[in-house]
């Protein structure tokens, strides 16, 4: 089931269309707010990242800038990057792939894995290193105790990232998908106030 899944939300356009909706939304709201540490506007200051994992049609134009600010008060100019859905901390490939693709790993064949792997072009040793990063460094985070209070359901360490799949499960794939990727906002910035270390 969970390969199915991966394929069917990381080659879906309007799932990434989406998250940059949801992206443009939390950029809007930090603008709003201005500066968190003088309070003056903020200014545009976007950039550019080369994410993969993306699919190869149907990408909406746009996906692949990271949203920013900058103040603009000379003496402050500090950064300002707002959390993010469709990029999770500095990871190269799209947040979705770091989540879905590490899900389908718990359990299938070797056989599957590779298939799993080859479809986007990753290598197995790195989908095994995502796996081990949700089941060690994330689970051992203050972020993911904090959490785990907030879920309906227990989520233990070995069986993430799927639990959290399982306990913001929604109608559809990519809706679980995206419950998922907006509880992780709080580590995919280090600039945003209530940001988050992992």
């Amino acid at each position: 089931m969970w390969h199915i899944w991966v394929r069917e939300v990381l080659q879906d356009g309007v799932f990434f269309a989406l998250l940059l909706e949801v992206d443009r939304e939390a950029l809007g709201e930090a603008h709003e707010q201005g500066c968190p540490h003088c309070g003056e506007r903020l200014d545009r200051g976007d950039f550019t990242r080369k994410p993969r994992g993306e699919p190869e049609k149907g990408m909406p134009e746009g996906f692949s800038v990271r949203f920013s600010l900058c103040c603009s008060r000379d003496g402050c100019r500090r950064r300002l990057t707002p959390f993010s859905v469709r990029f999770l901390a500095r990871r190269v490939y799209v947040g979705a792939a770091v989540v879905l693709v590490a899900a389908a790993m718990q359990g299938p064949s070797p056989a599957r894995v590779k298939r799993l792997c080859a479809l986007f072009g990753m290598a197995p040793r790195t989908a095994r290193r995502w796996l081990g990063w949700w089941q060690a460094s994330f689970a051992q985070s203050h972020f993911f105790k904090s959490l785990r209070g907030l879920l309906r359901h227990a989520v233990r360490p070995e069986d993430l990232p799927r639990a959290l799949l399982v306990a913001l499960r929604q109608p559809q794939p990519r809706l679980s998908a995206l419950a998922v990727l907006k509880l992780l906002r709080p580590i995919t910035t280090a600039t945003a106030p209530g940001a988050l270390p992992i």
